[in-house]
């Protein structure tokens, strides 16, 4: 075999195998480019074989789902800012009674006495307004009047025997020289002149009358807004009445008292027999107590107001028997220039004799007119009372608000001048009373 020979041949078949692969490349290019649209097409239509990135939106922006199940943001609304929200109110927690506390009274301490006891009657009930008084008329001729029809014959009223002057303001208010501050408040004193507040607060009263005097001491007074102030408007001007320490608007109500010309005392609650089964108050004085104790609260009730000539004494059957609890208690009164009222019958009482030894100003009460309410009860006493007052020149008679009580007092006032009697204030009788044997 020649080289020529087997160079021919080599030839001819390297180009028949060359055209055959050639096709069969060309074929599978075409086959690929197939396969590869027909796959485009495919995952175009169910987005499985290539993955796609996208941005997550909350839902409540506006992202929407198809009926397919995709998810399309093309329909979306932009997002709008958020709205800030009010800020929630601030809720203050309620008080246990719905209102303000007030703020504590100045008595009011580590050292204060217990809060005082509520008043058995008249808790709550507001002070009247005070009567608007009636300007007096001007004197004229009054016209001639037509006679009335005849009518019913009624029985007249007798007219108060008590003048117009018995109610008369009297003539000197609170006076701060016979006042000094103290622990609660303001203290009576004696003043750098030497006036003593018994006799500077006193009402008028003619000591030229020679007629045998009777005073009229009302007491309890303060508790009962209506009693009250029927007191202070029905009964003479001379009938002295006697508060309460534990009644609100004490001030208030004693300078009511004062405009309608009354005197007016302030109550002092002592230790009873039956004590604690009778407590006259959280400020009652006791004999258990030492007597730095019984001046503290002693001074809680005198600080109460102001403008009183005196104290009378509520309760006291033990404590008044005590000469060791009742001279700190006389000397701390003679001090200060006040008037002290026994509530103890003059004919038991011992009280008296230690007040005139000591020369403390005093009263004594000689008769209770309204233990028994009953009016028959009531006009029995008073005509007592009037025997005492002819036998021994005076006599003091006590009695209770009742509306009962008044109405007897009103009337027998009315006529004590025609039994030659007179009707005096508290201070008229001081020192004229004579002591228990």
């Amino acid at each position: 075999m020649t080289y020529e020979a087997y160079g021919d041949d080599g030839e001819s078949g390297g180009g028949r195998g060359g055209l055959i692969t050639a096709w069969l490349l060309f074929i599978a290019l075409l086959l690929g480019v197939a396969a590869w649209l027909f796959a485009k097409a495919a995952d175009t239509s169910q987005h499985s074989a290539v993955p796609m990135v996208r941005m997550m939106l909350p839902e409540q922006v506006g992202e929407t789902t198809r009926s397919d199940g995709t998810t399309s943001m093309a329909e979306a609304a932009p997002a709008a800012p958020p709205v800030a929200a009010p800020p929630a109110p601030v809720v203050l927690p309620p008080t246990t009674t719905g209102k303000l506390v007030p703020k504590p009274p100045k008595d009011s301490g580590p050292d204060a006495p217990p809060a005082p006891r509520a008043a058995p009657r008249g808790e709550g009930v507001s002070i009247a307004p005070l009567p608007v008084p009636t300007p007096a008329p001007v004197a004229q001729t009054p016209a001639p009047q037509p006679a009335p029809a005849a009518g019913p014959q009624v029985a007249a009223v007798p007219a108060p025997d008590a003048s117009a002057a018995d109610h008369l303001p009297l003539p000197h208010g609170p006076n701060q020289a016979l006042l000094a501050s103290a622990t609660y408040g303001q203290l009576p004193i004696i003043g750098p002149d030497g006036a003593m507040p018994w006799k500077y607060y006193q009402k008028p009263f003619a000591e030229s009358d020679r007629r045998p005097r009777v005073a009229v001491v009302v007491t309890g007074l303060g508790l009962n807004a209506t009693l009250t102030q029927a007191a202070i408007s029905r009964l003479p001007g001379s009938v002295t009445l006697a508060f309460d320490p534990y009644a609100d608007g004490l001030n208030e109500w004693m300078s009511r008292a004062r405009a309608q010309g009354h005197e007016v005392l302030i109550g002092v609650p002592m230790e009873p027999l039956d004590y604690p089964e009778s407590d006259p108050g959280p400020a009652t004085l006791l004999t258990s107590l030492t007597n730095t104790d019984n001046k503290q609260r002693l001074e809680w009730t005198l600080a109460r107001a102001t403008g009183y000539v005196g104290v009378v004494g509520e309760a006291g059957s033990r404590f008044l028997t005590s000469p060791k609890d009742v001279l700190p208690l006389f000397d701390q009164l003679k001090q200060r220039g006040l008037l002290y009222v026994d509530n103890m019958p003059a004919s038991q009482s011992r009280i008296g004799r230690i007040a005139r030894d000591l020369g403390l100003a005093r009263a004594l009460d000689d008769l209770d007119i309204d233990t028994d309410p009953s009016a028959a009860a009531i006009n029995s006493k008073l005509l007592e009372v009037e025997k005492i007052a002819k036998a021994k020149g005076q006599a003091v008679a006590f009695a209770s608000p009742m509306p009962g009580t008044f109405k007897e007092l009103e009337s027998w006032t009315a006529h004590l001048s025609a039994q030659n009697l007179v009707l005096a204030p508290i201070t008229a009788v001081v020192n004229r009373q004579a002591d228990a044997p």
